[in-house]
């Protein structure tokens, strides 16, 4: 099928002021938080564990739990990462204690007193309730460093709670990760993460910097339920929504940006071109006209695709994104499949 996919889309512009300061005041330091006793008591194995993986002291396991980061920028040459951690739930109790270090890469440790505690990067803890979701736990939070490579520690063990009995020697797994966080504060024209939304919620009103730690995908006037399995049922949607940073700009405010959404399937012979949907124009015709890119409104793209058109297989939707003041052109790829 070679025709264009008729489907409902969405625009959604905000403003990157609004957003970046809930991003920012999303989570606190693990030394600014206020914790009680026995919080403290709980986090001292996880963090004696991760200073000894800083130390080469102890290796952490392979895949002890999955990490998926989202990139999204923020204010002051910063990223904004919001992550989901997917757990076996016979792994973990009903609650948890979550400890998170982020250091810069490093290919060895480095040497230090055995005093010495090194100085994080980003650096906090959570106390976590947990519930099961089709065999798989999930818990999201999230964190704000400027680009660059980081060694990404978290560390889990069962949480007895306030009154509970305490195991002083408890189990915990020990995840360390790699991240590529990409720096946005660049000339070049640039994409966020490809999030393929399960729901997009409107909110009323701007979250609470409490609420926003436990929500970390509520960016400004919506909220996001990310979808983490990319194969779909024919009666579902296909929801990509992301971010176009670094356009350029056209008579003082407006951009000139065009949003290419194209489906190639996978066949016996190879992939072949499946469909495409209507482009998207982001330019003074199409924006409200109180749209500014100097003061901060971005452009956010995006469409939902009913998949009832799609036979099962797998697919990739490729998007291209073309800045037509600058001549750039970006292009991303999302692998999913349709089951019949």
């Amino acid at each position: 099928m070679h025709s264009s996919v008729r489907c409902a889309s969405r625009h959604f512009l905000l403003a990157a002021a609004s957003v970046a300061t809930a991003l920012l005041l999303a989570v606190a330091p693990v030394a600014a938080q206020e914790l009680e006793d026995w919080q403290r008591d709980e986090l001292e194995p996880l963090v004696d564990v991760v200073a000894s993986a800083l130390d080469g002291e102890l290796v952490p396991q392979d895949d002890p739990f999955a990490l998926v980061p989202t990139f999204i920028k923020a204010t002051d040459g910063n990223t904004y990462v919001p992550f989901t951690l997917s757990l076996d739930p016979d792994s973990i109790g009903d609650s948890v204690a979550i400890y998170l270090y982020i250091d810069e890469h490093r290919d060895v440790p480095v040497e230090r007193d055995d005093d010495e505690r090194p100085e994080a990067v980003w650096e906090e803890a959570h106390f976590v309730d947990v519930s099961e979701s089709d065999g798989v736990v999930r818990i999201s939070r999230a964190f704000t460093v400027p680009g660059g490579t980081y060694d990404v520690y978290v560390a889990i063990r069962d949480s007895a709670g306030p009154d509970g009995d305490r195991d002083n020697d408890p189990t915990v797994l020990l995840l360390r990760e790699e991240v590529e966080v990409p720096d946005f504060w660049t000339p070049e024209l640039q994409l966020s993460t490809i999030l393929i939304a399960e729901a997009i919620e409107p909110l009323a009103v701007q979250l609470t910097p409490e609420q926003q730690v436990l929500r970390p995908y509520a960016l400004g006037p919506f909220e996001i339920v990310p979808k983490f399995e990319l194969n779909f049922e024919r009666d579902e949607q296909f929801a990509p929504l992301f971010f176009v940073y670094n356009a350029g700009v056209q008579d003082g405010a407006k951009p000139n940006v065009t949003v290419e959404f194209d489906f190639h399937q996978q066949t016996a012979d190879g992939e072949e071109f499946f469909n495409r949907t209507s482009p998207q124009e982001f330019n003074g015709q199409t924006l409200p006209p109180d749209f500014d890119l100097t003061i901060g409104h971005q452009i956010v793209a995006g469409q939902q695709i009913p998949l009832s058109i799609f036979p099962a297989g797998s697919y990739r939707l490729e998007i291209k994104v073309t800045d037509h003041t600058s001549g750039s052109v970006v292009t991303h790829n999302v692998a999913f499949s349709v089951e019949a």
